[in-house]
């Protein structure tokens, strides 16, 4: 059984990863309003994601019989500055749920709870990619600064990107 103190933390961080599925439909939604569908198709596919992430989370928890609760999603924010400022923001969630995510395992290794901490090392390592990934999305709109053209070929090179969800170690 699932000590109480992880298991509500596993919900909490759970009930994130669905909210940050939510902050990401609307970053596409907002993309496409301003025709970048390219770059709206994108964080469709990480809406995808991070339902994958949620799911994961909400298995893990069914396997060590521990009680999944799942908590309302708020609002998320819908209007943004640019192209830039959207990815800015992405990119700032990210560092946020990674955060959330190092309090986890915090908390597997104050309760003892080893099953779950190493179960949390693919998230730990899923994180430092979600960040790597934001940064050069970011790198490569800076880069393409002012220039309408350069700004365009960037929400090209998004195109393509299809979601297959991972084999999560420990849930086969």
């Amino acid at each position: 059984m699932m000590n109480e103190k992880v298991n509500k933390a596993f919900n909490e961080q759970m009930n994130r990863e669905f909210y940050s599925a939510y902050l990401y439909l609307g970053m596409s939604e907002w993309l496409s309003r301003n025709a970048w569908t390219n770059s709206a198709s994108w964080m469709v596919e990480q809406y995808r994601e991070e339902i994958a992430h949620a799911e994961g989370l909400m298995r893990w928890i069914q396997r060590c019989d521990g009680e999944v609760e799942f908590y309302a999603i708020g609002a998320v924010h819908t209007n943004y500055d640019s192209l830039l400022d959207v990815f800015e923001k992405a990119l700032a969630h990210e560092q946020f749920v990674t955060k959330s995510i190092h309090g986890l395992v915090k908390l597997t290794q104050e309760n003892e709870d080893r099953a779950s901490e190493l179960f949390l090392d693919w998230y730990v390592m899923e994180q430092v990619e979600e960040e790597e990934v934001a940064r050069e999305n970011i790198d490569n709109i800076k880069l393409a600064g002012d220039d309408r053209k350069a700004l365009i070929d960037f929400d090209k090179s998004m195109a393509g990107r299809t979601f297959t969800p991972p084999a999560i170690p420990y849930l086969e």
